[in-house]
């Protein structure tokens, strides 16, 4: 998906604006798994201090 942005002086900026929200998906996806992996093992596996 493609999006054009209309400039004060009549000029359309090209973003691609999917390939940055897909980037930001995969990094928040990666986040949150991470953080219910760690949850997880920390709830199954208690670690001894």
């Amino acid at each position: 998906m493609r999006t054009s942005t209309l400039t004060s002086n009549g000029e359309f900026i090209n973003e691609n604006l999917q390939a940055l929200l897909i980037r930001w998906q995969k990094q928040t996806t990666r986040i949150i798994l991470n953080m219910l992996r760690f949850v997880g093992a920390s709830v199954l596996i208690p670690q001894r201090l």
